[in-house]
Order: structure tokens, then C-alpha cells, then sequence
């Protein structure tokens, strides 16, 4: 928190420099036990910091009324930034009239349309979806409504692991160490001589 305070508020007028002389000898300490400790302090771009693995990142579940009302129209945009897939898994008791009452899911492919009862060839137990948004539509017509439907939505995508605090500390650490190195690049003496030779010509005029 100390690290993170620091760099938000690095202004001119703090003693950079001596933070610079102070810090860098734990900077050095930091790094020496993160190459003893490997396991906990990966390289930047190296395997360990890679997921192969598609992880569950967002769920939903909707269902509609039992039964579902006539001249029902329904829309929904599910939206997962980060989402490389959807997959849908459906209740067993879905049921809508044949053709004529219908869920449909519409990702950056196609479209893809769900109605009659669960587990036939018009309605398989899951599908999958292209992320990372995916437009759901429900249509019923003015007569025959069934039990309707329920489904529950996973968007999976893959996310970086959890890393060791002693490994986000090298990080923290080093970020205000460049924060404080382009803070004191931007005060060179030059640019106190440019708001010197300013002042002079304003005097002399």
C-alpha cells in the first residue's frame, strides 16, 4: 500500500533522489531472494505466466415463466470482454410448441435456434457460442405455451494465475522505481533553466 501510495503522488517536490538511494538497496534484496525462489517469482513472458487452461469467468442462469405467457418477446445481450466462449447447458423440462415458440442465440457466426423439447434433435442438452457477446431472443406465438425454459450460461475465458506476494512486491517495487527515475528526467537542470531565463526576460521587459 506504501509502494502504491508513493507513485500516485510522485510530484517534483518530493526528495526523489533520496527515495532513489534509499529504495534501491531493497530493490537488490528483493531481487536476489526472487531468483532464490523461482517457483514464486516467474520471468515476465515466461510459461509460468501463461494459461492455457479456459477457467469459468461469468455465469448466468434465466428461465422464463412456467408456463411461459403468450406473444411473449424477450432480448438479452450477454457481454463478457474477455470471454472466448459461451456454452449453454438447459434445464430437462424445456419444453416450447414446435416451431412456433423458440429460443435463439445469435453470437459473431450465426444464429442457432432452440424450441420443442428438451434432449430431441432440435433441442440438444448444451450448446456453444463463439465470445465474447452472445444476443439471446425468446418468441412465442399467440396460442399452445408449455413449461418453457431455463438455462444456465458460462462464459470461459482464459485468465492469468495468481501470483506470490513476494512477486507482486518486485513488481510494485519496480514500477515506482521507473516512475521515480522518468520523474527526475523531467527535472533536469535544463528545465529549471528555461523557467529561469523566462523570469529574466520578463524583468527585462
Amino acid at each position: 500500500e506504501l509502494i502504491t501510495f508513493l507513485g500516485t503522488l510522485l510530484t517534483e517536490e518530493l526528495p526523489i533522489v533520496f527515495l532513489l538511494n534509499t529504495f534501491q538497496p531493497l530493490v537488490s534484496i528483493l531481487n536476489d531472494v526472487c531468483t532464490k525462489v523461482k517457483q514464486y517469482c516467474p520471468r515476465i513472458g515466461s510459461e509460468e505466466m501463461k494459461s492455457e487452461e479456459e477457467n469459468v469467468i461469468a455465469v448466468w442462469t434465466r428461465e422464463s415463466k412456467h408456463n411461459y405467457e403468450d406473444n411473449a418477446k424477450i432480448t438479452e445481450d450477454f457481454i463478457c470482454p474477455t470471454a472466448q466462449k459461451f456454452v449453454i447447458e438447459f434445464d430437462s423440462r424445456c419444453h416450447t410448441e414446435r416451431r412456433y415458440d423458440y429460443l435463439q442465440f445469435t453470437d459473431s457466426i450465426g444464429k442457432q435456434t432452440f424450441d420443442d423439447t428438451f434432449g430431441s434433435d432440435r433441442w440438444p442438452s448444451k450448446a456453444e457460442f463463439k465470445g465474447p457477446k452472445l444476443n439471446f431472443y425468446f418468441s412465442s406465438d399467440g396460442s399452445n405455451n408449455y413449461w418453457g425454459y431455463k438455462f444456465t450460461l458460462k462464459a470461459y475465458g482464459k485468465t492469468i494465475p495468481p501470483f506470490h506476494w513476494l512477486f507482486d512486491l518486485q513488481i510494485s517495487f519496480s514500477r515506482l522505481l521507473g516512475l521515480m527515475v522518468s520523474t527526475v528526467l523531467n527535472v533536469e537542470p535544463g528545465t529549471k533553466s528555461l523557467k529561469k531565463n523566462s523570469d529574466e526576460e520578463k524583468k527585462e521587459e
